[in-house]
């Protein structure tokens, strides 16, 4: 656990952003049944997430606030944090 100094907030860049695939629409399932209808696989592979260099680049891809997203924080300085440990009282 790294606590980040003060200034880490003016100093840090973003990088490498990867925002996940658009959902896509399902088709709606005709109700009827064909006799010699082959059943037809659907591809349950995710698609990859696109990765860009910068934010702005992620936002005009279609990025909106409250989604996922993935990135690369450079430049920002910090310090190891000690956990700390609870101590339990006996009474």
């Amino acid at each position: 656990e790294i606590r980040p100094f003060g200034s880490c907030r003016e100093d840090i860049t973003i990088e490498q952003v990867s925002i996940p695939p658009k959902p896509k629409k399902k088709k709606k399932k005709s109700r009827k049944k064909k006799a010699n209808a082959e059943p037809q696989v659907e591809d349950d592979t995710p698609a990859p997430w696109e990765t860009f260099d910068t934010m702005k680049e992620a936002l005009k891809a279609g990025w909106e606030p409250g989604q996922s997203f993935s990135f690369v924080a450079k430049n920002c300085k910090g310090q190891k944090v000690k956990p700390v440990e609870e101590k339990k009282s006996v009474i």
